[in-house]
């Protein structure tokens, strides 16, 4: 059964609590953390001033200050306790990139910013709203708080590409997976061309998990159904592939099976009414 809003943020809180600075917060996978990092940052631009939506404990924005020169990041989540573990988790930086990077306690229903970054960046955020009203208004607020021009980097799981992966498990005797309670996947059907109705201009789509969730979710399990495969050898090498690849200019050859795609919008029209 699916959860409502206040139960997905007390499943978010909770595992805060559990797992507090540990990147098992939020995701099972180090690998596939590495691969969001690396696409969301092949988008951020030197001297940006950026906007994390749903932070977490603070991984991504702590990756693009140690890598992104001269940027700036304010991260925002809607549970108290991960924004403690991501302010402890950036003591780890360097007093200097101390300075370039603040967490807030904020939800994407009710963003306080009004066209201040160049950049927003989601991670699997939205799809922790399950119901299709609520995922547009935290649109909304995210094209909001963006400036005329700004880049809008949303990571999210997609429903057509779940599809996809299912069938490529299908033709291996897997039987299919089930997205979890707390999630509602975008129905590209139905978000793409909102977030085009509202001034979003979609750019590109990357598919750089296709390779990683192939391996993890149906060749591996194929092989050996009775164990997870998370952070395998053969997975941290399909991450490697996918990611010296990208960056040779071969884009992301492994087709759309990956369950995570990154949408990337520009901002360059007045939203329109409907």
């Amino acid at each position: 059964m699916t959860m409502n809003y206040g139960q997905v943020k007390k499943h978010w809180d909770s595992w805060a609590k559990e797992f507090g600075t540990s990147l098992r917060a939020t995701t099972k996978s180090m690998t596939i953390k590495q691969l969001e990092i690396f696409a969301l940052m092949k988008h951020l631009v030197p001297g940006s001033k950026i906007l994390d939506v749903g932070c977490g404990n603070g991984y991504n924005g702590i990756a693009f200050i140690e890598n992104i020169p001269n940027i700036t990041v304010v991260g925002v989540d809607y549970s108290k306790e991960m924004i403690e573990n991501a302010i402890l988790n950036a003591q780890k930086l360097s007093q200097e990139q101390q300075k370039m990077i603040g967490f807030e306690v904020a939800d994407v229903l009710t963003l306080p910013y009004n066209a201040e970054f160049d950049i927003v960046t989601t991670d699997r955020c939205i799809i922790n709203l399950t119901d299709i009203d609520l995922q547009k208004k935290a649109i909304d607020n995210c094209c909001k708080a963006l400036k005329q021009g700004g880049v809008f980097l949303m990571l999210e799981n997609s429903q057509q590409t779940y599809r996809n992966q299912n069938d490529a498990r299908a033709a291996v005797g897997l039987s299919k997976r089930n997205p979890p309670s707390f999630n509602l996947f975008f129905d590209e059907e139905i978000i793409l061309p909102y977030c085009s109705s509202r001034g979003l201009d979609l750019l590109q789509i990357d598919d750089f998990g296709s390779l990683h969730d192939l391996m993890l979710y149906v060749i591996l399990t194929a092989a050996d159904p009775t164990k997870d495969h998370y952070d395998e050898p053969a997975i941290v090498k399909a991450a490697e592939v996918t990611m010296n690849l990208s960056a040779q200019g071969c884009g992301y050859p492994f087709g759309s099976f990956g369950q995570n795609r990154l949408y990337i919008f520009r901002k360059s029209t007045a939203e329109t009414n409907g």
